[in-house]
């Protein structure tokens, strides 16, 4: 097989709260349920691979709406944060101003003035790929929603080229400043959308987006909707994964267990994902995903039986599939009654075959 730098072609991820609150847990689902995906870049030329995000399913996430991840959400929105506002619900306003007339909540720095929910969740996600180096980032602006969280590993049907879904409302905290990065800062501007705000990074994202144990920074200056804020995350240790070995024609028996190893780093969340692939290039395929939650301290087996699935195509010479690893760091703010969240994810993946 060929080597971690074949192309990959997956879903285009827009991080959002990703397993930031999944703290080493893998995704909830029933098993029966289709995750769907975004069109996206692959691993060499574009796209954020393997990442858990988005909203329905296991993994994927795209710019428009949470698709196909179980812990975290995406840019636009889909299932992002646990917390649920100030638990007195409503839709407006949760606070009075002098007098007794009702406005809504801005937070410090400004903003605040237009109607909006009692809580918002902004959400702004920097990842990477540094086998093949390739960055992605998006910000968003979103109301809470429920994130599930369940532990151990977790088989979902996938289909990375799926339609995603439509786009979630967005809110407007003025322009988003990242600082800390590898290169120069980026700057998301606000801006109407078919759903409310979107946005956008008039100038696109640098190929190495941080440096390892990099001190990001995400400011807001305020806007209509919620008020100023600051957030900061240490940029998570890339991943270096010493087993499956990285090597041309390793094999691993479908039915058996799978011992993955990596360089433990303690992150708040680390998620190992098994997926069919095509061969020569690598592209993900439709079909069964494992997904397993576990803590970053270098080592699991997965359980013998659970990559049956994921074979399920096989062919005389085996599946071809990829191991992927990505470890996520989260910084944490609280404005009023709203949550930021900025998540730093960085991924890495080695090649195997699976045999039935």
């Amino acid at each position: 097989m060929q080597n971690a730098r074949a192309k990959l072609r997956i879903s285009s991820l827009s991080l959002a709260v990703l397993a930031a609150f999944a703290c080493s847990n893998a995704p909830a689902d029933d098993g029966d349920d289709a995750g769907t995906g975004g069109t996206g870049g692959d691993l060499s030329s574009g796209g954020t691979p393997f990442v858990p995000t988005g909203g329905n399913g296991p993994v994927g996430g795209n710019g428009q709406g949470g698709n196909i991840a179980p812990t975290g959400g995406d840019a636009q929105g889909g299932d992002i944060v646990p917390t649920g506002g100030n638990g007195q619900g409503g839709n407006i306003v949760p606070t009075g101003g002098t007098g007794g007339d009702p406005v809504p909540v801005g937070g410090s720095g400004g903003g605040g003035s237009a109607d909006r929910p009692a809580a918002l969740v902004a959400a702004i996600v920097l990842t990477e790929t540094p086998q093949v180096p390739q960055a992605s980032a998006s910000a968003s602006i979103t109301e809470p929603g429920q994130l599930p969280n369940n532990p151990g590993c977790t088989a979902v049907r996938v289909d990375p080229n799926a339609a995603p879904p439509a786009a979630a409302m967005g809110y407007d905290a003025g322009a988003i400043t990242v600082s800390g990065l590898s290169g120069a800062n980026l700057v998301f501007q606000p801006a109407p959308g078919a759903n409310g705000t979107v946005y956008s990074l008039p100038g696109g994202v640098p190929t190495d987006i941080f440096n390892d144990g990099a001190n990001l920074t995400a400011q807001a200056a305020g806007g209509p909707h919620m008020g100023g804020f600051s957030v900061s995350v240490t940029a998570p240790q890339s991943v270096n994964i010493t087993a499956p070995q990285q090597q041309i024609g390793e094999s691993q028996n479908a039915g058996d267990a799978l011992t993955v190893r990596w360089n433990g780093a303690g992150a708040e969340s680390l998620l190992i994902t098994v997926l069919p692939a095509s061969f020569p290039d690598f592209n993900p395929q439709a079909g069964t995903w494992v997904f397993c939650g576990v803590p970053d301290n270098g080592s699991f087996e997965i359980p013998a039986g659970t990559l049956s699935a994921v074979a399920e195509n096989a062919d005389l010479f085996g599946q071809p599939a990829l191991v992927t690893i990505t470890r996520t760091k989260v910084g944490l703010a609280t404005v009023g009654a709203d949550q930021v969240a900025i998540t730093a994810s960085t991924t890495a993946a080695v090649p195997i075959s699976l045999t039935p």
